[in-house]
């Protein structure tokens, strides 16, 4: 029997457009697309109860508490709707929940007691949950509205347990201790005494309860101003940090923040402190403060030095999870940390490895990751795996210009640190990732990423270093002469190209001095095609020779920098005295006064104090911070940006220029002097550059 099979005739399926979506979709679909959108959540949240239904009310809440957790009203408003609809061990549930993601919290605490209170759950099940509570925030500097519930809910027990309640309130800084103080006194008839005894009173205890009630009152005294002295000391931190002890989306205020950091000082400075009370501390201000990395890292580190415990490793491991999870899902210096604590200290290299991956497909850009990551598989896998996990994310960040440039840079002083490991020809090897010359494709990776990046000051700096310091490297080995005639004028034309400049003329990006300046700009006007042609005849001309075309596009200020480097360069290893000459008129006719047009000042701001003010620090406004020895006259103009893991791919060298200003006769002799004193002095420096130029960073 043949089967007959019908086809349905075909409907189009009406889509729905933005336009005609309901409120609560709309708002859903934001939360989706963007899950911190919390007064959209809110105004969600408020959409669905309207509705009163308990499934969607449930998925709505749920789903908020899972991207906020630390929000205790929002879970007293779940339980709450789970007891309306009469899901009374589904409210239960809420709240354990709700104690569970945010255990450090008093409120939460207090709802939840309240709960039972008031639906009159059994007085065993509220005394336990009291007690739960205590036992976590019951030392909370605002836990006396916990502890004033408590006090009310014993005070309605005939079997009370109000003596053990006020012996640990007596011995607890709170902030409304006198008032509870007061309520002892004021209920001692109905408490007790006997049951107040600590195990050495009750070695003084004489039978006679007159003569015991006093003897516990004259200690419960002694304790309370014991207790007085300890929030004095803390009070004033207290006061400060309690105006925001609640999670909010909204940043802590900076001075908010400098108090927390003053009070774990203090805390962890004082011995009579416990490491259970720095340890609550730290949870209290992990509610406001939980999107601050620098407090879950500083906890971390208190746990890693002063933790005394055989969880230590587990309940730091804790700390991470719920750090990295929930709060701080692409925030890269925990993810590290946590990363270098899994590898070093638990050994798991299989997770260390997962938890750099997952934060570098949160943050692909972000330098430090992908330097972890290099690090990472160099010392775990291999270093040509390194090597091509780097090629791969340069080539994928090119058109990153905040990244590219520092990654570039990184990545070459990856293959000189790793130069033998490189080099040469290795079993396996793609033919793509074999290095026959470490310093031959470290500046084709230069030239390239100047091309990309033309206007990259740090680029053209770093290129010329790594060109000085390959000569460097040719003068203290065994060299020829040759070759450091052919370094030198290596490294003069990348100089000239980074400023512009050829044999005849100084382009400065077509720009001349003032004179020259406007015939050429009348030269121009008339001969735009000659000119364009020109330019394209030079370009074939490198293409040619099979360069990278080169282009400089730094401003004059940049400029600047190079100009007195290059100068200085050319007193120190070249012998064209003249050239030297001929290339200082030129720089005297840019810059006239030893800087560009846009950052002249006036005489006042330039003139010099007398020598016996030399000493300071700064002096009309000119820095001379002690990075060199030399005149006010002579500042720092730059110093080479750190990169983001602070390893010093390039040394902090201060390029130094001297203001161009008439002095009287009497300063000549010094200047010659101290210009002197400079020459040697960068000597040095390239020296001691060399030495670490080709070493380790880090990798």
């Amino acid at each position: 029997m043949t089967e007959v099979t019908t086809t349905p005739p075909t409907t189009s399926t009406p889509t729905t457009s933005p336009q005609n979506l309901s409120e609560e979709d709309k708002l859903w679909k934001i939360v989706q697309t963007n899950p911190l959108a919390f007064n959209q959540w809110t105004f969600l949240i408020g959409v669905i109860e309207k509705t009163n239904d308990i499934e969607k009310i449930r998925k709505v809440y749920s789903e908020f508490l899972n991207e906020f957790p630390l929000c205790f009203l929002y879970w007293k408003r779940f339980a709450d709707h789970e007891y309306a609809h009469n899901n009374t061990t589904q409210s239960i549930e809420i709240f354990e929940k709700a104690v569970s993601s945010i255990p450090h919290s008093v409120d939460i605490w207090l709802n939840y007691c309240t709960h039972l209170i008031d639906k009159s759950y059994p007085v065993d099940e509220i005394r336990s949950v009291f007690k739960r509570g205590i036992n976590i925030i019951g030392t909370d500097y605002q836990s006396g509205k916990f502890w004033e519930k408590y006090i009310e809910f014993e005070m309605g027990q005939e079997n009370n347990e109000l003596a053990s309640i006020f012996n640990s309130i007596l011995k607890t800084p709170l902030e409304n201790l006198q008032i509870f103080n007061e309520k002892f006194k004021d209920n001692i008839d109905r408490i007790k005494i006997n049951d107040m005894l600590t195990e050495e009173e009750r070695k003084e205890y004489t039978g006679y309860d007159a003569e015991t009630k006093q003897m516990v009152l004259q200690n419960r005294e002694k304790w309370y101003h014991e207790t007085l002295e300890k929030i004095s000391k803390r009070s004033n931190f207290e006061s400060i940090v309690n105006k925001r002890f609640f999670f909010h989306i909204q940043p802590i205020d900076e001075m908010t923040l400098s108090v927390w950091r003053s009070y774990f000082n203090y805390m962890e400075s004082d011995p009579s402190v416990t490491q259970e009370e720095v340890i609550k501390l730290f949870e209290r201000c992990l509610v406001p403060c939980c999107y601050y990395s620098e407090f879950w890292l500083k906890y971390i580190k208190f746990l890693q030095e002063s933790y005394v415990g055989d969880n230590k490793n587990e309940l730091i491991e804790s700390i991470f999870e719920r750090a990295t999870k929930i709060f701080l899902k692409k925030r890269a210096d925990i993810h590290l940390e946590y990363s270098l604590f899994v590898e070093s200290t638990l050994g798991n290299i299989e997770k260390a490895f997962s938890i750099l991956e997952n934060i570098h497909s949160l943050l692909p850009t972000h330098l430090e990751v992908i330097l972890r990551l290099v690090s990472f598989k160099r010392r775990n896998h291999s270093i040509q795996q390194a090597n091509q996990f780097f090629k791969k994310v340069l080539t994928s960040l090119q058109s990153d210009s905040k990244t590219y440039p520092f990654l570039s840079i990184n990545y070459i002083s990856f293959l000189l640190s790793n130069k033998q490991s490189l080099q040469g020809e290795k079993e396996g090897e793609e033919e793509a990732d074999k290095i026959v010359d470490v310093f031959e494709t470290s500046r084709e990776v230069l030239k390239k990423s100047i091309s990309l990046y033309p206007d990259s000051k740090l680029l053209w700096l770093y290129f010329i270093n790594f060109e000085i310091n390959n000569l460097l490297f040719i003068i203290s080995g065994s060299g020829s002469s040759e070759k450091r005639i052919e370094q030198i004028e290596r490294i003069k034309k990348v100089y000239n190209i980074a400023l512009c400049l050829d044999k005849n003329k100084i382009k400065n990006n077509g720009k001349e001095n003032k004179e020259e300046n406007k015939e050429e700009n009348k030269e121009n006007t008339n001969n735009e095609e000659k000119e364009k042609e020109k330019d394209d005849e030079e370009k074939d001309d490198e293409e040619k020779d099979g360069n990278e075309i080169l282009v400089c596009k730094l401003n004059d200020d940049e400029k600047l920098n190079i100009w007195n480097d290059y100068l200085e360069f050319n007193l120190q290893y070249d012998n064209d005295i003249k050239g030297y000459k001929e290339l200082k008129n030129k720089f005297e006719s840019l810059y006239p006064d030893g800087k560009p047009e846009s950052k002249k000042r006036s005489l006042t701001d330039m003139n010099l104090q007398s020598s016996s003010s030399s000493s300071s620090s700064t002096t009309n406004g000119i820095i001379n911070n002690g990075n060199n020895d030399g005149p006010l006259n002579k500042r720092v103009a730059y110093s080479v940006p750190p990169t983001s893991n602070n390893n010093g791919v390039i040394q902090n060298n201060s390029y130094i220029y001297q203001q161009q200003q008439a002095q009287p006769q009497h300063h000549h002799q010094q200047q010659q002097h101290h210009h002197q004193q400079h020459i040697q002095q960068q000597q040095q420096h390239h020296q001691q550059q060399h030495q670490g130029f080709y070493g380790g960073y880090g990798y």
